[in-house]
């Protein structure tokens, strides 16, 4: 296990305050839409009509209920009551702790990475800092029932930071301390991330994405590794298929309620997909929110056009990515990062086509690629003082202009109308 200590720099402590501020803003907005179906059960609870084991494991948002979440809201409802505030401070708090994770995270994987090894911890902080501006996640932290969607990320970002740090010590040849990290600690933590909301399912597929690009396996540690994803990635898939193959009613009977199809759905997605890499690298505020019913289903290749060419960008990225992962080992994980942690709300489920919450962990993944892109940078940086200004000088430029951004999105959340 490496002996150098991981810990926050300077700035991510900035950004931690500046992040609260700009919220602090918008938490006295309303309840709106699925809040009142998922909490109208803590009104109930506040009103002696019902216990708390009726709140927690009787709620029917996903398969397996989300009683994590739902314990996590019976906390805020006996803090604050039935008002929106406290609901919305404990969105808050918790998009702290997976901006600290992320902080986290990517020091451990860019450590690995030869080129920006140096900067690891100020890359890391930097990285982190601007996924807690960035207006993209808004909606997520100012929707108070979103709360689902932060608590599975913070669980799946623990659960990944937890099989890094097992490999440390497996690759160290600390075979007792990895098996604990590996066999205990992270399938406790992506359980609780599956009992906040289902997207965690991801988490050992996402692990699988990092191991490719950033470990080498000796013997004893292909052994480890193949008990390991025997039990978290194949059983689960072989599971999956197994339900989908003989009871697909329970998958895509939610279908029949929408106007589009299986088929046009999958179309739509890459479609999707890259009008979420847009946002992410320009945010623009008429685009951002919660209303996007005017997201239009595909309905061939070339209707409209630029289903054709997102997929086609998306295979040329990917492409990109698998030619340059010696080179490149941090664009090869962020960007598959992004794909995987899309894998469940972007793919077969009779979901809605279009939601910018859904980029609140896989963003994580596009930040990490965007910092291997710019390592050349990174390491003029390290020959070159000018260099250096300029690049804190673009950093803080983002930093600001993202905050603002930011900080408009919570006035509109901060109202009724």
């Amino acid at each position: 296990m490496p002996k150098r200590a991981y810990t926050f720099h300077p700035v991510f402590y900035l950004a931690l305050a500046a992040t609260f501020l700009i919220y602090s803003v918008g938490l006295g907005g309303p309840f709106i839409l699925d809040d009142e179906f998922n909490l109208a059960p803590l009104k109930s609870w506040l009103a002696g009509q019902i216990g708390w084991r009726e709140v927690v494991f009787d709620n029917a948002s996903g398969p397996l209920g989300r009683p994590v979440s739902m314990l996590s809201f019976l906390f805020s409802a006996w803090i604050g009551g039935v008002y929106p505030y406290h609901y919305k401070l404990g969105n808050l708090i918790v998009h702290l702790g997976c901006g600290a994770l992320i902080a986290l995270l990517l020091q451990r994987l860019l450590r690995k990475d030869a080129r920006l090894s140096a900067y690891a911890t100020v890359l890391a902080a930097g990285a982190a800092a601007l996924w807690l501006l960035h207006p993209l996640h808004a909606s997520t932290v100012l929707y108070s029932v979103q709360r689902m969607a932060q608590l599975s990320c913070l669980f799946t970002l623990a659960a990944v930071l937890a099989y890094v740090c097992g490999r440390e010590r497996l690759a160290a040849g600390q075979l007792r301390a990895a098996c604990v990290w590996l066999f205990l600690a992270m399938p406790l933590l992506w359980l609780l991330g599956m009992l906040s909301k289902e997207n965690a399912a991801v988490t050992s597929a996402l692990c699988l994405v990092l191991e490719l690009a950033y470990f080498s396996r000796d013997a004893r540690a292909r052994k480890v590794l193949a008990w390991f994803y025997l039990f978290a990635l194949a059983v689960p898939l072989l599971a999956a298929a197994v339900v989908v193959a003989v009871k697909p009613g329970l998958v895509f009977a939610g279908y029949e309620l929408r106007d589009f199809d299986l088929g046009q759905r999958l179309l739509t997605q890459p479609r999707a997909l890259m009008a979420y890499i847009g946002l992410f690298l320009l945010p623009r505020g008429s685009e951002l929110g919660l209303f996007t019913d005017g997201f239009a289903a595909s309905t061939s290749l070339f209707a409209p056009v630029s289903t054709a060419l997102s997929i086609a960008a998306l295979i040329a990225i990917s492409a990109f990515a698998i030619a340059w992962r010696k080179r490149s080992p941090g664009f090869l994980a962020g960007w598959f990062f992004f794909l995987v942690a899309h894998a469940v709300e972007s793919s077969i489920l009779p979901l809605e086509l279009y939601y910018e919450h859904r980029n609140y962990l896989p963003s994580v993944g596009l930040f990490l690629a965007l910092i291997a892109l710019l390592a050349p940078i990174v390491q003029r940086c390290q020959r070159s003082g000018a260099a250096r200004a300029a690049a804190l000088a673009a950093w803080a430029l983002a930093a600001v202009a993202l905050g603002f951004s930011t900080y408009q999105q919570a006035r509109i959340w901060s109202s009724k109308d």
